[in-house]
């Protein structure tokens, strides 16, 4: 019976008219019960039961074709797309310019954008979205390069944003491993 309900709601986005596909189910559920009352002998309480259930098969199928589609929304970075700027630090450095740039729609587990951080020394490279919980993006950088001494730029840092208004983010690193572990932070605003 469940997997007749779930033909049932399948149809439901069919050209065909929803109450003439629950309609044609329960005539032929019927008519075969019927049938069967007539070429077999069933006692009268089978008979009381599978009606019932053609009944009840009726009423779910309507309550499934009335009741709306629930449409889960797909989390993109829809909200941060663009490109942001800003001054930030890195461990103990301070003013360096921070650039990202996403991509709109990008999904999770898909690459998003681009990183880069520029003072005398710069690293730059890819971001995949990792994570989106609400207003907070994490995304993990990979395709690291930059001029950083002894190969700083690794790949593997988190990157998190978090987005205080349209035009404005909060804006996070930190690295754990690699030639070049540590943490930094700063706000950076939408580019026209």
């Amino acid at each position: 019976m469940i997997e007749i309900i779930k033909a049932l709601y399948a149809l439901k986005n069919t050209p065909i008219p929803n109450i003439l596909v629950v309609a044609g189910i329960a005539f032929i559920f019927f008519a075969f019960v019927r049938k069967m009352g007539t070429d077999v002998e069933i006692d009268p309480l089978s008979r009381k039961w599978a009606i019932i259930v053609g009944v009840v098969m009726l009423s779910v199928g309507i309550g499934l074709y009335l009741v709306p589609s629930i449409e889960v929304p797909v989390e993109s970075t829809e909200k941060i797309a663009g490109t942001w700027k800003g001054a930030t630090n890195w461990n103990d450095y301070q003013g360096l310019q921070t650039t990202i740039s996403i991509k709109s729609g990008c999904a999770i587990g898909e690459t998003c954008g681009t990183t880069r951080m520029d003072s005398q020394y710069w690293c730059a490279g890819d971001l995949v979205l990792s994570k989106i919980t609400g207003d907070t993006f994490t995304f993990t950088q990979t395709n690291q390069q930059g001029n950083v001494p002894d190969n700083g730029c690794d790949n593997g840092a988190i990157e998190t944003i978090y987005l205080l208004s349209p035009n404005k983010l909060s804006w996070s690193v930190s690295r754990s491993t690699g030639n070049n572990p540590g943490t930094g932070s700063g706000t950076l605003l939408k580019q026209p």
